[in-house]
């Protein structure tokens, strides 16, 4: 379990280690858009607002994410993102 949870809501909580569970028993989710995809866009259009791979739990950093395979751009943004609100702007 990451280290990033501190400060997420308990529906946030559930949602982070449902995608964890997910893909520790099925593997990691591609970047493609098809039932095994994670509808991985490498540069998020919600960007301003903070919602971007940089600022989600399940990033690792190094380009890396502990649920989507492949490099992972921190300006990007996909389907499982799970973002603390305080990182978030209206």
């Amino acid at each position: 379990m990451s280290d990033n949870i501190d400060g997420l809501k308990k529906r946030e909580v559930a949602l982070y280690e449902m995608f964890e569970g997910i893909a520790k028993k099925f593997g990691k989710w591609d970047q493609g858009i098809k039932s095994d995809g994670a509808d991985y866009v490498a540069k998020s259009p919600f960007g301003r607002e903070g919602m971007v791979c940089a600022n989600c739990v399940f990033f690792l950093g190094g380009r890396k994410c502990e649920i989507v395979e492949g490099d992972i751009a921190p300006e990007a943004i996909c389907k499982f993102w799970v973002i603390r609100d305080d990182l978030l702007k209206d």
